[in-house]
């Protein structure tokens, strides 16, 4: 992919991803607490931390195109991709803390009763 692409997805794949899982998973506690699986919680929490690395390596693979002295806060395009590369980095890495964060809950407590 090129290089739009790859800053695109690092940037937008956290925040998604975690809006996603929020809904996803409010529209399967009906079925959990009513006997189904936690099982299919558990995966699909995996499977959007994986697409939340996938746009972290992407952000990471725009970031080695750039030079390694290239400032963030300038205005030609190796500096504007930098910091673009560095901000999808951060937002993949907090949004990772967050969807993990949001999962504890329902690791330590039964949210049924």
């Amino acid at each position: 992919m090129g290089t739009k692409a790859d800053l695109t997805v690092g940037i937008v794949a956290g925040p998604a991803v975690w809006a996603v899982l929020l809904t996803a998973k409010y529209a399967m506690a009906q079925h959990v607490c009513n006997g189904g699986s936690r099982a299919s919680l558990e995966a699909i929490t995996i499977l959007g931390l994986l697409v939340i690395v996938v746009g972290a390596v992407m952000s990471w693979a725009a970031l080695q195109r750039t030079p390694a002295n290239a400032p963030t806060d300038g205005s030609r395009p190796p500096e504007i991709i930098r910091f673009m590369a560095l901000f999808g980095l951060a937002s993949c890495a907090f949004f990772a803390f967050a969807v993990l964060a949001g999962d504890v809950p329902q690791w330590l407590i039964h949210g049924c009763q």
